[in-house]
């Protein structure tokens, strides 16, 4: 029979096992940066202005990608020159129209887009505004040519946090036409460089960061011209891709700056859809309505994740994922137009994107004049 003094201490050394037991179970799991002092990481949060810039700046690429095409077929979903050219509302009243080479045009567009939230990102709100201009030539029968520059800004807000950015971006483009009876095809490729100028703020104030961001871009487009008297049909098919790069960058002032890694987006996608549009004179005058829908396919998405680093090195780094794109879109609006004379119209285009979790509202007024 054992004494109490030896069940006392069995006792004691099974309570000793069981809390050593506890304490590796602690410590042997707890981050590396516990271990050396670091309490905790940066809030998941913390990033979302960064986050939401390679957005905005698919916005302003995805616009001009559309421009190029749009401009490549001499039509603004409805408001068109002459065909050829795409198709459009000259021919469907007047016939066809020789004598031009050359155009010029140009464009004043703004938008207003929302992203909801998703993961640790609370969601925003995009303010852009900017111009295009751009010369286009016709060098052979049914063979055109043009180049473009867009200039653009956007404003972004974070929602529910004190954070934001700006992006000014620079836009470079190239169009290509080729054109066989009814049937279109143009393919046009743009470049784009600017900055981002991101701010937030914390318990210690202001902390604000600049640096830098790129893109690259492509679509390829296929229509086919139908009329019947004043009004037409334009079924188009296409892809587009777009590559964004944005630099790595350090943040200065407050209490929690970080270094971001940089982050490079990619996206290819598929469309479809049609424009329906009619046109009619009126004393001296052309005018034209169209109507227009697209549906859009995500292809492939590739979107790197973000690891933010506190210089303030009492906090533990942290890998934040990037924002990723539901796989359809819906792409629509209405366009009108007047040829003011032979050679010259202006034109009012409103346009719309929705996807889950997403949607912007974008209006753009237009001029042109061939010789």
């Amino acid at each position: 029979m054992r004494s109490s003094g030896s069940n006392r201490y069995d006792s004691m050394r099974a309570a000793a096992l069981i809390g050593a037991a506890a304490l590796w179970s602690f410590f042997g799991n707890v981050p590396a940066f516990a271990q050396s002092g670091q309490t905790s990481t940066i809030g998941a949060a913390t990033m979302n202005a960064a986050l939401s810039a390679p957005g905005a700046i698919f916005d302003l690429g995805s616009k001009f990608l559309r421009d190029n095409a749009n401009q490549a077929n001499s039509t603004v979903f409805g408001p068109a020159a002459n065909n050829p050219g795409g198709g459009g509302a000259d021919v469907a009243v007047n016939g066809e129209q020789g004598g031009t080479r050359y155009r010029l045009w140009g464009e004043a567009y703004g938008s207003i887009a929302r992203t909801s939230a998703q993961n640790a990102f609370t969601g925003d709100e995009r303010k852009t505004f900017g111009g295009i201009l751009g010369i286009g030539a016709t060098v052979a029968p049914g063979i055109s040519f043009g180049v473009s520059v867009d200039q653009g800004h956007s404003k972004i807000a974070i929602r529910n946090l004190p954070q934001s950015s700006r992006i000014d971006l620079t836009q470079v483009g190239a169009n290509a036409i080729f054109e066989s009876g009814p049937w279109t095809f143009s393919a046009a490729g743009i470049y784009g460089f600017g900055d981002i100028a991101m701010r937030r703020t914390d318990a210690g104030g202001e902390i604000s960061a600049d640096y830098d961001a790129s893109l690259w871009g492509a679509i390829a487009e296929m229509s086919y011209y139908w009329q019947n008297g004043n009004w037409r049909v334009v079924p188009r098919i296409g892809i587009d891709w777009t590559l964004i790069k944005v630099d790595a960058f350090t943040e200065r002032g407050g209490a929690t700056p970080v270094s971001a890694t940089g982050q490079q987006t990619q996206r290819a996608r598929a469309f479809a859809g049609a424009e329906i549009g009619y046109s009619w004179l009126s004393g001296a005058h052309l005018y034209d309505i169209g109507v227009y829908a697209r549906a859009i396919e995500i292809l492939s998405q590739d979107v790197d994740p973000v690891l933010a680093t506190p210089i303030n090195t009492t906090v533990g780094p942290r890998t934040i994922p990037g924002l990723v794109d539901e796989r359809f879109e819906f792409n629509g609006g209405v366009s009108t137009g007047v040829k003011l004379t032979e050679t010259s119209r202006l034109y009012l285009v409103y346009d719309t994107r929705l996807r889950n979790g997403f949607s912007t509202h974008a209006g753009t007024f237009g001029f042109e004049v061939r010789w």
